[in-house]
């Protein structure tokens, strides 16, 4: 993705939001967690989610009196454009989900909106957690000053930052007139899409689904075709998703017949480059892939996304 995207342009936004770290290479490392960034940083950073696009500078002192009481200096604090408002929001329904249903369930806020974003290292060595309530942001950040591991196995950022966060952020709104959810600016041009969490699709009543801000006019327009949805009508969709940028993702969508006719071996072979990657070049979007006509099989995606893992771990030399 960093290769497609470019590591230039990546490096560009970190700067926008607020990143001033030197040690963020501008390269495909990127990808791998190279960047040396505090957990300030980070928090400014993700913070422009927050506020729909407008990155804060923060500010440890905000008045000087004398001892008579008189203002001696006063500042406020600086916003400036970093995203998109419409960026904002779809990134900030995106991350509010991973609290609601994925890695960051135990930073999870009953009375208010939530999103946040975990982060772990190589065996174990780092866990972080950031998070965000309308009104607040706080980052936890769990290591070792020796960067030894936390323990031998399970110290993610979900199992051990995400609960400190949840423990200290449910202290600190109390006594404060927050809102209980983030505002979306009226002029910010999105919509409201339900999608499904294994096509990103639009859901049928079948799926695992979620609700996503996107951008008017960039929504799926077809049902999904892995849940009941059909296969030839969800190929022409000129706005599919378009996830298909590595060999694992590819191997996913061949198995629900999307991809079944172009000419894909996930073994290798002629067809190794793989299959036609549906994605927005600078040119405009992609033509469509051709329809399928094979029976689409439920597969079970827990088993398969474990089984890679595992595999990747071990390819890394993280585990045996």
């Amino acid at each position: 993705l960093i290769d497609y995207v470019g590591a230039k342009n990546i490096l560009s936004v970190a700067r926008n939001l607020g990143i001033t770290s030197p040690h963020v290479p501008a390269d495909l490392s990127l990808a791998l967690g190279s960047a040396s960034i505090t957990p300030l940083e980070m928090a400014v950073a993700f913070s422009a989610f927050a506020n729909n696009g407008m990155t804060v500078t923060p500010l440890m002192i905000r008045e000087v009196r004398s001892g008579n009481g008189d203002v001696l200096e006063r500042r406020s604090p600086v916003a400036t454009r970093g995203l998109s408002a419409e960026t904002a929001v779809t990134v900030r329904s995106m991350l509010i989900d991973v609290v609601r249903a994925g890695t960051g369930t135990r930073a999870l806020l009953k009375d208010r909106e939530t999103f946040g974003k975990t982060g772990t290292t190589n065996d174990y060595s780092d866990a972080w957690f950031l998070g965000w309530v309308p009104g607040l942001t706080a980052v936890v950040y769990a290591g070792n000053d020796d960067h030894k591991p936390l323990a031998k196995k399970g110290a993610t950022g979900g199992v051990v930052a995400a609960p400190v966060w949840k423990v200290f952020v449910e202290e600190a709104v109390k006594g404060r007139n927050l809102p209980l959810a983030f505002e979306i600016p009226a002029d910010a041009d999105v919509e409201t899409t339900k999608i499904c969490r294994t096509s990103g699709f639009l859901a049928t009543n079948g799926c695992s689904a979620v609700n996503i801000q996107i951008r008017k006019g960039l929504a799926p327009s077809t049902t999904c075709p892995v849940h009941g949805g059909d296969m030839y009508t969800a190929s022409q969709d000129p706005n599919a998703p378009r996830l298909i940028l590595v060999h694992e993702d590819s191997e996913i969508y061949a198995s629900s017949g999307l991809y079944a006719d172009s000419g894909y071996n996930p073994d290798g072979g002629p067809a190794d480059q793989g299959p036609p990657v549906k994605v927005n070049k600078p040119g405009g979007p992609s033509e469509a892939v051709a329809p399928s006509d094979l029976v689409y099989k439920d597969p079970n995606p827990a088993d398969s996304v474990e089984e890679k893992y595992q595999k990747l771990l071990k390819q890394y030399g993280i585990t045996d």
